[in-house]
C-alpha cells in the first residue's frame, strides 16, 4: 500500500496561503519579451485593443497581472473587447489581510 500524504492545513488568518504574496505584475519590456515583439509594438497593441487593460496604469508606468497575461495567451491572444467577455479575464481576489484593529 503507498503511504498517503498527509491533508493540507486549513488556510487560515495566519497561514502562508492566507498571505501569499499577489502574482508578479509584468511592465512592457518583459509583456514584450513573453510575446516575442518589441516594446514597442505592445504599446501599439495596447492603444488598437488589442491587450487586455493593464492593472497598473499611473503616468508612465503600465504593469499587467502575470497571471492575465498567461490566461490571455492561453486564450489564443484575443482582442481586448473579446477577451473581456471571456471567463478568467478578470484579475484574481488578492488575498485578504489580517484584520487588527486600532487599540483605543
Amino acid at each position: 500500500m503507498i503511504d498517503q500524504p498527509p491533508p493540507a492545513p486549513e488556510a487560515g488568518p495566519d497561514s502562508p496561503q492566507a498571505t501569499a504574496p499577489r502574482p508578479p505584475m509584468l511592465g512592457a519590456e518583459q509583456f514584450a519579451r513573453r510575446l516575442g515583439v518589441s516594446r514597442s509594438t505592445v504599446y501599439r497593441l495596447r492603444n488598437r485593443g488589442a491587450l487586455p487593460d493593464p492593472h497598473i496604469a499611473s503616468g508612465r508606468v503600465i504593469r499587467w497581472s502575470s497571471v492575465i497575461v498567461e490566461r490571455w495567451i492561453d486564450a489564443g491572444c484575443p482582442i481586448r473587447d473579446e477577451w473581456e467577455k471571456m471567463p478568467g479575464a478578470a484579475m484574481p481576489a488578492a488575498p485578504r489581510a489580517k484584520k487588527g484593529g486600532r487599540r483605543r
